[in-house]
């Protein structure tokens, strides 16, 4: 079994990569200056409704609160009842 750890990235550092066709990231975990926690996806660095490139869900960001850090989502575990 290997184990994967999956570590927050500054949006200074690095922004998620976005899928060409579409303009837009996969979604993302996403942490605000707050530091709540929720999911969003990222836009090619263009501003959309006051949060800089994000669109999130539940309240994080909410506010015109600035998101500082996100991660991909991790892989589900697996078990033996999937096998």
């Amino acid at each position: 079994m290997q184990n994967q750890e999956t570590k927050w990235i500054s949006v200074n550092d690095r922004l998620p990569e976005c899928i060409e066709k579409y303009g837009f990231s996969k979604v993302v975990l996403c942490l605000d200056a707050r530091g709540r926690v929720g999911f969003g996806i990222y836009q090619n660095g263009e501003r959309q409704l006051y949060h800089e490139g994000w669109f999130t869900g539940g309240e994080v960001g909410e506010n015109c609160v600035k998101i500082t850090h996100w991660m991909p989502i991790p892989e589900l575990p697996k078990n033996d009842i999937n096998k």
